[in-house]
């Protein structure tokens, strides 16, 4: 690949990339938001939402992974120019991620009666649970919102669902400030408002990419297919075959995140409060690595389905040199202001410092995590998600939370042991995908 090539292939990716990254920027300051807004009306408030959340999020996780395996087909489908075959993706991805969130739904409305044997106080657990259930409802709307924007990315067309999650992020921070504090004419409803504002901006999002498909003259062509096709079982196996691997994936590695967070706090709420301080900084820079990563997988399979194979490495070697540039920049940023980092959150200055010590490992760690997002977004771009599933389950949860465990608490190493166990990990994947890549390569 020459320079001009990298340079070209560069400006492509980072025009999928960049509206992509914007909204996922804009579901965090919305976090953010809610986080800053509950704890000014109370700790309890603030424990109500954190403990409704960390139920709500693994399964909220799950459909938006599940939901991804429409990319791919969408996006082949796209490179062959065949639109009959793009409606027909959409219309069964659109019923499948409709059953899938009804089936969420009713799973996470049957957890409620068991709330109560997880240990939370019983004002806690009170104001959680309509918080929880608006939280809930809201995956039937935000069904819409999610299928259309993976449809969208299918087509190379990212920008359109930047501009609605905008819009509705913003939508949801205004309706938060009315209904948490009951300003002018609104209820005051405290933490339950912050629900009601989660499911109206939601539903405003789903309805707004509805309507703006429906509505738009290109998008015309589509719609008289969808009113021919029939919904086919083997088209929601298909998708099923893709959307449920990519879903694991994702649960997989949230899920060992979270236990290393868990083992670091039996060493203390300092090393706690600095693990969290240093994993909030690597979540924004991962924030560019998953955004190329979804660049990846939209362009490889349009490529793939252009048949246009000689130009999938090519594409793809773009990709990892450009996170290779950025994550490694950004580790020698961490490096070098690792002592100032962590005072933009905390004056503790036991805090500070083993903050400022882990964010050495983060340093590290940012080229191997931007590595293994990319390899798994390129493998999804060729349809290859069943064996990157099993090799996740294997370096996350066969070795990656036993050596996590085994460095922190048996050596007793505390935190710095949690960050060495997730280099160890991310460099085990990393390599690991980035092999199983190139020799996928090899068979297209």
């Amino acid at each position: 690949m020459t320079l001009n090539e990298f340079i070209e292939n560069t400006k492509e990716n980072f025009k999928l990339a960049i509206p992509i990254i914007l909204g996922q920027i804009s579901h965090i300051i919305t976090g953010m938001a809610d986080t800053i807004m509950i704890g000014k009306i109370g700790s309890n408030y603030l424990a109500a939402s954190s403990f409704a959340n960390s139920v709500y999020i693994i399964l909220f996780l799950f459909a938006i992974g599940f939901a991804m395996g429409l990319t791919p087909l969408v996006g082949i489908a796209n490179g062959e120019k065949n639109i009959y075959k793009k409606s027909v993706h959409l219309k069964n991805g659109l019923l499948l991620n409709f059953i899938v969130n009804i089936i969420i739904i009713l799973f996470n409305l049957i957890l409620i009666p068991f709330f109560r044997f997880m240990g939370q106080e019983e004002l806690v657990l009170e104001l959680s649970i309509p918080y929880y259930i608006t939280l809930s409802l809201s995956l039937l709307p935000y069904t819409f919102f999610i299928t259309f924007k993976q449809f969208f990315e299918g087509i190379e067309s990212t920008k359109i669902a930047m501009y609605i999650a905008l819009f509705g992020n913003l939508l949801n921070i205004i309706l938060n400030y009315l209904l948490i504090y009951g300003i002018w004419i609104f209820p005051e409803w405290k933490l339950f408002g912050v629900g009601v504002a989660t499911l109206i901006a939601r539903t405003v999002m789903g309805f707004a990419f509805l309507i703006y498909f429906f509505k738009q003259e290109k998008y015309q062509k589509y719609i008289k297919y969808l009113e021919e096709i029939k919904y086919s079982l083997l088209e929601l196996k298909i998708l099923s075959k893709l959307g449920i691997p990519i879903a694991l994936q994702i649960l997989m590695e949230v899920t060992v995140f979270s236990i290393g967070a868990i083992i670091v706090g039996w060493s203390g709420a300092e090393s706690l409060a600095a693990h969290q301080i240093v994993i909030s900084l690597a979540s924004l820079t991962f924030l560019a690595a998953s955004g190329l990563a979804s660049a990846g997988t939209i362009r490889l399979s349009n490529l793939l389905g252009a048949n246009q194979k000689h130009k999938i490495k090519e594409v793809a070697n773009s990709i990892f040199i450009s996170i290779l540039i950025f994550m490694g920049f950004c580790g020698i940023i961490f490096y070098i202001f690792r002592h100032s980092l962590p005072t933009l959150f905390i004056s503790e200055e036991k805090v500070i410092l083993i903050a400022s010590n882990l964010l050495i490992y983060a340093a590290i760690f940012q080229v191997f995590d931007g590595l293994q997002v990319t390899a798994f977004g390129v493998l999804r771009g060729i349809k290859d998600v069943k064996i990157p599933t099993t090799i996740a389950f294997i370096v996350y949860w066969v070795v990656g939370i036993l050596v996590c465990y085994l460095l922190s608490t048996i050596l007793n190493l505390g935190a710095q042991g949690i960050w060495i166990g997730y280099l160890t990990i991310l460099f085990l994947i990393s390599t690991t995908l980035l092999v199983r890549f190139y020799y996928k390569l090899k068979l297209i």
